[in-house]
């Protein structure tokens, strides 16, 4: 059944609260549905929607024992949450605590679990909810791949469990989750590498930066700046080529950009050749800069 923006506002807000949407110019008339299925406290909703951006405040106060568990299906499905930002993508999971505002964008047709998890089934984790809030938990992670399969054979599950059995399901469930989280060393290497970002980010379109030049800013050897990135699955150098494609997508998307050719744009954000702009944005979002523009604006 087609769902306009304000029915799938409605229906989103009866089961999460204070969420407020706005089409992102990818989808006219059907934005989305959401299916629930629940087992006393174990509940589980697949939401799949299209073309919209999402914000949501903190939970009130009966509502912030509570934390959020998603798991992508289809697609890709931006989220943000305490200054971090994530793109997930088939079988990658996150997680949203209800303590904190959230951002969500939609950027294609996209389907997802999102189960409910009260906070008292999260005690002995590796690291407190919100350093594990709004970071991607990789489908190339075993455990995350048996966490996929273990929600979906219990949201095809046509018969009702019991109290006992839904919550030693819940207290499971948890229990694969903390053991997706990284390790201290990891986690230091990922607060690392969000500082880097942080920083990187206020640099692209202003001047061309160099691998050099964060080695020394962040106090770290050329060979130990590789290594790091080595470990964040990527080179300094694609890296830098994402953050510039962030930026055009920014600015693409903007309408106060909307006069500015996208070669002014690509060259703005440090690409010097056009067609080699156009691959890197192509490969990073799945649209060329130029139907990105058409669809955003």
């Amino acid at each position: 059944m087609k769902r306009t923006l304000d029915a799938f506002e409605k229906d989103l807000n009866s089961l999460y609260a204070s969420y407020s949407l706005e089409p992102n110019g990818r989808a006219s008339g059907n934005f989305g549905t959401i299916v629930c299925k629940s087992h006393y406290q174990f509940e589980i909703a697949e939401i799949e929607s299209v073309g919209l951006k999402a914000h949501r405040s903190p939970l009130p106060d009966e509502f912030q024992d509570r934390v959020h568990l998603v798991l992508c299906r289809k697609g890709r499905i931006g989220f943000g949450q305490y200054g971090r930002s994530a793109v997930l993508r088939p079988g990658d999971a996150l997680v949203i605590d209800s303590k904190a505002e959230c951002q969500v964008e939609v950027f294609e047709p996209s389907s997802n679990y999102t189960i409910e998890m009260r906070r008292q089934h999260l005690i002995g984790w590796r690291v407190p909810v919100a350093s594990a809030a709004g970071r991607c938990l990789g489908a190339n992670t075993g455990l995350v791949n048996q966490m996929n399969g273990f929600v979906s054979s219990i949201a095809h599950e046509d018969q009702k469990m019991t109290g006992r059995y839904a919550a030693e399901l819940q207290d499971v469930l948890a229990h694969m989750l903390s053991h997706c989280l990284p390790d201290h060393d990891t986690w230091r290497a990922i607060e690392l590498h969000e500082r880097i970002t942080k920083w990187a980010r206020k640099q692209v379109g202003k001047r061309e930066i160099l691998p050099e030049e964060i080695a020394q800013h962040f106090g770290l050897s050329r060979r130990n700046l590789y290594r790091h990135f080595e470990r964040m699955g990527t080179t300094p150098v694609r890296f830098l080529l994402a953050l510039k494609a962030e930026k055009a997508r920014d600015l693409l998307s903007s309408p106060e950009s909307s006069r500015q050719s996208i070669s002014t744009i690509a060259y703005i954000c440090g690409f010097s050749d056009a067609a080699h702009f156009s691959r890197v944005f192509k490969s990073q979002f799945g649209l060329s800069p130029k139907e990105w523009r058409q669809k955003a604006l």
